[in-house]
């Protein structure tokens, strides 16, 4: 990254930071994952960033937890989309 785009990201990181602190005071415990496109010199790549505050490991539970929920949704929605094209041909 250049120089330019140093500050812009810590800027960004310090903003993140901030809005993480703000709801820790209501929280026990807050993580922010944020992202957004970027490029340098036409190569496309995505920025990213992770805040938190707040016990580490419900952190780490929480995001573990929401992960495996969002696997088995999509599990779930495969799997109805499968059954709705059997049914769809045997008719």
């Amino acid at each position: 990254m250049s120089e330019k785009s140093d500050a812009e990201w810590e800027k960004l990181r310090e903003m993140i930071k901030q809005h993480a602190q703000q709801l820790g005071e209501h929280f026990e415990t807050v993580q922010i994952l944020a992202t957004r496109p970027d490029s340098i010199d036409g190569e496309g790549f995505t920025q990213r960033w992770d805040v938190g505050v707040g016990n580490h490991y419900a952190r780490f539970g929480q995001a573990t937890l929401w992960l495996e929920e969002q696997a088995e949704f999509i599990r779930a929605r495969a799997h109805q989309r499968i059954e709705e094209q059997d049914d769809d041909e045997e008719t």
